[in-house]
């Protein structure tokens, strides 16, 4: 079963739903990538990307929080207040992050998808990348199925029962 926008909404196994969490778990995530076979399941994909998009956007902010504190932290006056905010902006960084895998990893294991602005739009763009979406077009047929249904249920011509 499939979104207008060729999202699979199919319930998966208990399994899947469980490896789809676990990629929010640092290292997993590149694994399930690396295997074509699960990379074909779109929900395990969504979540993998998503899981690694989180994790290296945490990494970078972190890393330039890291070197901003060394490079300015020693200058006399300011070095001991942007050394705290640094610190604060790591905290948030950390608490942020939790909070997000967090929320991706229950709906993982809810069998469904995570709506974070920007990133959501990025993993589905890979995710698409690597197997493109079954059944394109599913809008246009399901007007024509609804349309023939109508069509049969009330019949063509005035006066018919």
């Amino acid at each position: 079963m499939l979104d207008d926008d060729g999202r699979d909404r199919r319930p998966r196994t208990e399994a899947v739903r469980l490896l789809a969490a676990a990629t929010y778990l640092p290292g997993v995530a590149p694994f399930v990538l690396l295997s074509p076979r699960r990379r074909e399941i779109r929900l395990l994909a969504f979540h993998a990307f998503m899981a690694l998009g989180l994790q290296a956007g945490a990494a970078l902010l972190l890393v330039l929080g890291s070197g901003l504190s060394a490079l300015l932290g020693a200058l006399p006056g300011i070095g001991l207040a942007l050394n705290l905010t640094v610190g604060v902006g790591f905290l948030l960084v950390i608490g942020g992050g939790v909070v997000l895998a967090g929320q991706g990893a229950w709906a993982a294991y809810a069998g469904t998808y995570t709506r974070v602005p920007g990133l959501a739009g990025w993993a589905w763009r890979r995710v698409n990348a690597a197997a493109p979406p079954p059944r394109a077009g599913r809008r246009r047929r399901r007007a024509a199925e609804d349309l023939l249904t109508l069509k049969r249920d009330v019949g063509d011509a005035p006066g018919q029962p």
